[in-house]
């Protein structure tokens, strides 16, 4: 099989780069005037690529609902993060004093996993908040609201597991069979890829607005479709952006 250029899953870059045609479309006016080629018509045919692809060989009627549950998904990440970070800073100066009490207390919720929460993979995340559930007890629970939390802080966190969970579950659900492709489905993820990247280098050199040309960005792009750098996974024979 053919090496893949790609960093992400094939389903992560089919939609990293949908999301980038999706930009390339609504500014066609500014980047055909530069660049003749690239007519409406040139641009929206590689969106139908795209689409597919998705469809005929990895099941996804459409787009758009993978790419909600991603934004669902990263939402409630970020609310996780922000939560349990709340949560952890709060022991640690409650619990100050005592620091064999606040080290128990912060490895059984699962807080002491990553040295940064704010870093955390969204699998690293799904873990913590997991264990946060799983291990806080009701003693515990009470233990923590007579120290000064909120009960409300500690069911937001419960409640957070599982829609995390969930979405999380949701979204690997819509990504079945992206884990194989076959020597020619594989050459023609790469040849997308070469073509989309080509549009977002050009582009980015054609606009002046960084917010416009941070919408050409596949490291961004492919970061809100759920890409973490932790991820483990085969290094593409070649990155281009």
């Amino acid at each position: 099989m053919n090496e893949r250029k790609y960093r992400g899953t094939a389903i992560q870059m089919l939609m990293a780069t949908d999301l980038i045609i999706d930009n390339a479309i609504a500014m066609a006016p500014t980047l055909t005037a530069a660049r003749p080629k690239w007519t409406l018509s040139y641009l929206t045919d590689i969106k139908g690529n795209i689409t597919g692809i998705l469809e005929d060989n990895f099941g996804i009627k459409g787009t758009t609902s993978l790419k909600e549950v991603t934004a669902t998904l990263t939402t409630k990440e970020i609310a996780a993060k922000a939560m349990l970070q709340q949560a952890k800073t709060q022991i640690e100066v409650d619990f100050g004093k005592d620091k064999t009490k606040c080290s128990n207390i912060l490895t059984a919720l699962g807080l002491s996993k990553v040295k940064l929460i704010k870093n955390a993979s969204q699998d690293a995340t799904i873990e913590m908040l997991t264990t946060f559930r799983n291990n806080l007890t009701p003693v515990l629970e009470a233990d923590l609201i007579a120290a000064g939390m909120s009960p409300t802080t500690l069911t937001s966190i419960k409640a957070l597991a599982a829609e995390l969970y969930q979405a999380n579950a949701i979204q690997e659900q819509k990504k079945i069979g992206s884990k194989e492709t076959t020597a020619t489905l594989n050459a023609q993820l790469n040849d997308l890829y070469d073509e989309v990247i080509g549009i977002a280098k050009i582009a980015s050199t054609l606009l002046t607005n960084k917010a416009d040309i941070d919408k050409f960005s596949y490291s961004r792009a492919l970061k809100q479709m759920g890409y973490h750098e932790s991820e483990k996974e085969n290094k593409p024979s070649s990155d281009k952006k």
